[in-house]
């Protein structure tokens, strides 16, 4: 959850996740394919009012406003060392702002990859920042 404040115009949400394993108990070459924490899998909502509202099932049945829907791994269809080790969103509208809000709710979703014993396994994305802009 991010309180911005005051409900403002917002234009544009950048997010930055980078992270490449230094597990130095890894495998080289699964060392080099472990960037699963990198891929960005998320849902952004927003709400104006002065207090967030409360939580439901559904963000938007607590009424939350759907803003994007972001999976990095989905969009580019790379896995293992193809995938890159720094990723990076850009959420804007034609519109010139996506909305007035105050409260921006973002729900992390797992991205899968390979633990070091070769299993299949959900992984959570290590972000390393998350940029709001807003109108004046």
């Amino acid at each position: 959850m991010i309180d911005l404040g005051v409900a403002v115009p917002v234009t544009k949400i950048n997010v930055y996740s980078w992270h490449s394993c230094m597990n130095l108990g890894f495998p080289d070459d699964l060392r080099q394919a472990h960037r699963e924490r990198a891929a960005q899998n998320y849902v952004l909502y927003g709400h104006p009012g002065n207090e967030p509202p409360g939580v439901a099932a559904d963000p938007a049945d607590s009424g939350r406003t759907l803003i994007a829907r972001v999976n990095s791994d989905a969009y580019f269809g790379l896995t293992g060392i193809a995938q890159p080790p720094q990723q990076a969103s850009s959420i804007s509208s034609a519109r010139g702002t996506l909305g007035k809000y105050r409260h921006l709710l973002v729900i992390v979703q797992p991205t899968t990859g390979i633990d070091d014993d070769g299993t299949k396994r959900s992984f959570s994305t290590f972000f390393s920042e998350i940029d709001v802009y807003a109108a004046p």
